[in-house]
């Protein structure tokens, strides 16, 4: 006997390229696929992938200059998401992925945590998001997390499980 899933997880590429209308349809999908194994679309947690990313942003002048900044290193990405300006740049990169997200049990947002208590322990959920930085096949060594996501991982106390989800492994 298998026992009843109790949640899915999603780490990126839900769309092709960032589009609403692919969004959409993996709404659809995804509320589906939780339907079948008895789970609400509230049980369902996700973070973007680099298709996720609406690259038709980028052509805007301030989003592309930022952009390369952010990936060279030469700004710094907590600062910039920390700027309301240098935000709403980044997150419209993004934005139909966070407006999908909003069906679904992890936050709308570019990168989010969760606690859920589960009874006989407490379960911490981190969605970081390795796509904010994403832009070209020439993605390798640009993509950054920031302190502020990393420090949510620092933030986890040892008697409770921790499950981190990304869509890019960690670089060393």
């Amino acid at each position: 006997l298998v026992p009843a899933p109790r949640a899915i997880f999603v780490t990126g590429d839900i769309a092709f390229s960032g589009k609403p209308e692919q969004h959409e349809k993996a709404a659809f999908w995804l509320e589906k696929v939780a339907a079948t194994v008895g789970l609400s679309a509230t049980h369902v947690y996700l973070v973007p992938g680099n298709h996720d990313v609406d690259r038709d942003a980028d052509k805007d002048r301030h989003t592309k200059r930022l952009l390369g900044l952010l990936r060279d290193g030469k700004e710094d990405l907590d600062e910039a998401l920390k700027d309301p300006g240098d935000r709403a740049l980044l997150a419209k990169r993004m934005a139909a992925y966070v407006d999908f997200a909003k069906s679904f049990g992890s936050p709308a947002d570019l990168h989010w945590s969760l606690t859920k208590d589960l009874g006989t322990f407490t379960l911490n959920l981190l969605g970081l998001n390795t796509a904010i930085l994403a832009a070209d096949s020439d993605d390798h060594g640009k993509l950054r997390l920031g302190n502020e996501q990393l420090a949510r991982l620092r933030d986890t106390r040892e008697d409770q499980l921790t499950l981190v989800l990304t869509h890019h492994p960690f670089a060393e």
